[in-house]
Order: structure tokens, then C-alpha cells, then sequence
């Protein structure tokens, strides 16, 4: 699940952050105090597999938290792996077997890479 920073727009001002699920809509009152979303260019980190150019990539920091997010994601991004098991540790995370797969996912959720 993404974080999103945000702004108060009254005379107090100030800022914060927001864990939010891609789908919902940004916050327009927070603790009851209007607010934007401030504007900013998303970042991933990634894991690598254990050597080689083959092993998979883990897009840690798009990892989905509900089946819904995920169905949305197979979608966005078909064949694509990514699990819908709970039990299974990997679960939200999309696994990227190789580099041009990794960069076509983040450019189609609208991350940026920077590792």
C-alpha cells in the first residue's frame, strides 16, 4: 500500500502522510482540516533474486493489500505474477522475471525507478 503526503491548505498549514490503497480518492479533509495531496514522483525499491540476471524482482514497494487491488492489477498488467494467496509470503508483491517486465509494471502503476 502506497503512502501519500499531503498538505493542510487553511492558515495553520502543515503537512502529512497517508498510507492509502491506489484506488481511493485522495483526502480532501483530515482531521477535519481541509487538505491536497502534494504533487511528487513515486519511487520503487526493489529485491533482487540471489545472483543472476534471471532470478526475479520483487516490487516491494507496490505491494497490494486486498484480492480486489490485486484483480485490478492483473488487469493493468497481465501475466504478470503476483499471488493472491494469504499465506503465501509474497502475497500483493509483483514479481518481475526481468528487467524490461520490471520497467513496463512501474511505468503502468506510475512509479519512477531510482535504484
Amino acid at each position: 500500500m502506497p503512502m501519500y503526503s499531503y498538505r493542510y491548505t487553511d492558515a495553520e498549514g502543515g503537512e502529512f502522510d497517508d498510507f492509502q490503497r491506489m484506488a481511493d480518492a485522495a483526502h480532501t479533509t483530515y482531521n477535519d482540516r481541509p487538505c491536497e495531496r502534494t504533487v511528487q514522483k513515486a519511487s520503487v525499491r526493489t529485491q533482487y533474486g540471489a545472483g543472476s540476471g534471471t532470478d526475479p524482482i520483487e516490487m516491494m514497494s507496490i505491494a497490494l493489500d486486498n484480492e480486489g487491488d490485486i484483480a485490478e492489477f492483473r488487469k493493468r498488467n497481465p501475466g504478470t505474477e503476483i499471488s493472491s494467496d494469504r499465506r503465501d509470503r509474497n502475497f500483493g508483491v509483483p514479481i518481475a522475471r526481468s528487467r524490461s517486465e520490471k520497467l513496463r509494471v512501474l511505468a503502468m502503476e506510475g512509479f519512477v525507478e531510482t535504484n
